[in-house]
């Protein structure tokens, strides 16, 4: 199985995933974050990984059998606020909500 990627856009990062979690976790267990979120001034110093979208990725392997239907269901837990789901590149869902 291949592990779960994040990455940002807005720069070179490109790191391991745990699924489920948060970014500013992963970034921290991947060495990007040196501190807590909460400690010191660390919630401006951490303010750039709020501003852009980050992509969460996975390749996975399907049984040939399963390219031959017409539909399939894709069951995605955990997904939360704003998403938009892909595979192979073409649109197949979104995401928009959020928990208050």
């Amino acid at each position: 199985m291949i592990r779960p990627t994040i990455k940002y856009l807005g720069t070179a990062i490109t790191s391991k995933a745990t699924v489920p979690g948060t970014i500013y976790t992963d970034l921290r267990n991947n060495g990007h974050l040196s501190e807590e979120l909460l400690a010191g001034y660390n919630d401006v110093n951490y303010r750039w990984v709020s501003r852009d979208n980050w992509t969460y990725g996975r390749e996975f392997e399907v049984d040939a059998k399963l390219l031959t239907k017409q539909v399939v269901n894709l069951v995605a837990e955990g997904v939360d606020t704003v998403s938009a789901i892909y595979i192979n590149d073409q649109l197949v869902g979104r995401t928009v909500n959020q928990f208050v």
